[in-house]
């Protein structure tokens, strides 16, 4: 009778242990958690597409076209056959002192999240040193000068479609705050497009 009890008592805590109610609970906590805004960062991604003083667009347009015409000619039909290193940029972010505090009150005041993780190569680390603002697809990442109180480079990192509307307008509204107050550009490296953030139908083309 003893024995018969007390497979019983197990039997009723393995049931317990392993019950539906157990598992939805971790799947919910799980996806909570992977709600989370987490960027994802990776050194290729670096000043590909980038944010520059409005000073730098005929340069940009002639590196551009210099880029586009060596591709054209060392492309065999699978992939390139050399490496094209550009020019630094003339005039550079940092020769506008910009105030770190005033570009991320911008994306602060148009809805971006601040990422307390980035996702680096599939590994999670705390945003410590990372000035990192957006939603799920569409990051800014911001990095400063020794002191921090001065923006050194922005750039962007974007993956996949901005399917929400709320989220475009957030987006176009923040660069179109920083472009018509910092006489901000982007240039997109990867698919050699230059676009006037001071103009929205130049930001409505880049998010297309």
């Amino acid at each position: 009778m003893i024995i018969f009890c007390t497979c019983l008592i197990l039997i009723l805590a393995c049931f317990v242990i392993l019950s539906p109610e157990k598992k939805q609970a971790k799947f919910n906590n799980n996806r909570k958690d992977s709600d989370e805004y987490i960027p994802f960062y990776i050194e290729d991604d670096y000043l590909q597409i980038e944010l520059v003083p409005k000073q730098n667009m005929a340069f940009i347009r002639k590196q551009m076209g210099e880029i586009n015409a060596f591709r054209q000619k060392h492309f065999d039909g699978v992939g390139y056959i050399d490496i094209h290193v550009r020019e630094n940029i003339h005039e550079e972010t940092e020769s506008l002192e910009l105030r770190t505090d005033y570009v991320t009150a911008v994306l602060e005041r148009h809805g971006f999240n601040r990422a307390k993780s980035i996702n680096y190569r599939g590994y999670m680390y705390p945003a410590n040193n990372t000035i990192a603002y957006g939603f799920p697809d569409f990051t800014v990442f911001v990095s400063t000068c020794e002191d921090e109180e001065l923006v050194k480079v922005i750039w962007l990192s974007v993956y996949g479609l901005i399917i929400h509307v709320w989220e475009r307008e957030a987006i176009t509204n923040a660069l179109y705050d920083l472009g018509t107050s910092t006489d901000l550009v982007l240039a997109d490296w990867n698919s050699l497009e230059l676009y006037d953030l001071s103009d929205k139908k130049d930001i409505n083309r880049f998010l297309q």
